[in-house]
């Protein structure tokens, strides 16, 4: 006969959650610590590795700004001013050439590192180690040319770590200012590419539509949405004022809007032939497939959970990477599909992480 404290005791045991690597504090903060030095170690195989064309672009505008030319004026490029900032900020700190390029990795993939974890642990810890786990794997990935600084791992920073707080808008902490962080976020990704806009309208758009479980409700999340905005609004007008003060405002104009139209294209007819050539998973990206496996599976175990916050706000993050990838037009090169990096790893985490009332009673 079993013991009556033994069969409550496995009865108690079906309601608890699946035990997670640890609840102690230091675990997390341990394992990106790992993760982020393999990340560093990985690099250095391809430290002298000679640059891509763009990677030369921003470090000669970059190096020209610190010695007091102007860009747009004495050095120029088809981009808003914030990849020259960051590599000229990169020259200051460690000097002119390799170890400027290493620093830019390293900086970027660590800061999206820490950012995957956020979005991952959204749905627990395991998840969001699995997550950053991952990323350690995909981020340099040479075919995609991950493994040099371009403007899209900084773009992957800022959308990821805005994912974040999109995310943890239901804790009873979350206000004002993370509101104002998130579009600050997507301020400074629009200063590296102006697509970014698309992440934030997007995603603006699922904040508001999947707001059950937000303190206040929709009404919160619209005013979360004005606030996004308006940070947004903030950021390109005072670039524009002090472009404007500084005797550039006509080629900050013409750079940043009409070049930059002329440069990308027709947008209908980019969207039209990325999906006419099928090119939402090119052969350069294939290398990924088993962890974009994982992701699917992870889907279909949830399918009823589609709808829930926060598929409905990674879904709507995967759609925006497609649609950022189309509109940039050019041949649809490989260091478009980084935007798919982060968040492969993030859904392959909440898969790998996360187990389902089925999992946990064949646990007990």
């Amino acid at each position: 006969m079993i013991p009556e404290k033994v069969i409550l005791g496995s009865a108690q045991d079906l309601s608890r959650p699946v035990p997670e690597f640890s609840r102690q504090w230091w675990v997390v903060p341990l394992v990106l610590l790992i993760l982020a030095i393999t990340i560093a170690t990985l690099r250095l195989r391809t430290f002298d590795e000679p640059f891509e064309r763009d990677i030369v672009t921003y470090l000669m505008i970059g190096h020209a700004m610190n010695r007091g030319g102007q860009v747009y004026v004495d050095v120029w490029d088809v981009k808003p001013p914030g990849i020259c900032e960051i590599y000229a900020l990169a020259e200051w700190m460690v000097g002119f050439g390799d170890l400027q390029i290493y620093l830019l990795n390293i900086v970027s993939a660590v800061v999206t590192l820490v950012g995957v974890y956020a979005v991952g642990a959204a749905r627990g810890r395991n998840a969001g180690i699995w997550a950053a786990a991952f990323w350690v794997l995909l981020c340099g990935a040479p075919s995609l040319q991950a493994n040099q600084p371009n403007t899209e791992v900084f773009i992957n920073a800022c959308v990821v770590w805005a994912l974040a707080l999109l995310l943890r808008a239901s804790d009873s902490s979350a206000g004002i200012m993370q509101a104002v962080a998130v579009g600050t976020l997507f301020a400074v990704g629009t200063t590296f590419k102006q697509i970014v806009i698309i992440d934030a309208m997007l995603l603006s758009c699922a904040h508001v539509a999947f707001a059950t479980g937000l303190p206040g409700g929709r009404r919160r999340a619209l005013r979360d949405v004005v606030i996004i905005a308006a940070v947004g609004a903030i950021c390109w007008f005072t670039m524009i004022g002090y472009y404007a003060a500084t005797g550039r405002f006509e080629i900050f104009y013409v750079t940043n809007f009409s070049n930059a139209r002329a440069y990308a294209g027709n947008p209908l007819f980019n969207l039209f032939r990325y999906v006419r050539e099928a090119r939402f998973f090119p052969r350069f990206l294939r290398f990924s497939a088993p962890i974009g496996s994982l992701v699917l599976l992870g889907a279909f175990r949830d399918r009823r959970g589609l709808g829930e916050r926060h598929w409905a706000l990674y879904l709507t993050a995967l759609l925006a990477l497609q649609i950022k990838i189309a509109l940039n037009g050019t041949g649809f090169l490989p260091h478009y599909y980084q935007y798919w990096l982060p968040m492969l790893a993030i859904g392959a985490g909440w898969t790998a992480g996360v187990k389902t009332p089925k999992d946990r009673k064949s646990v007990v």
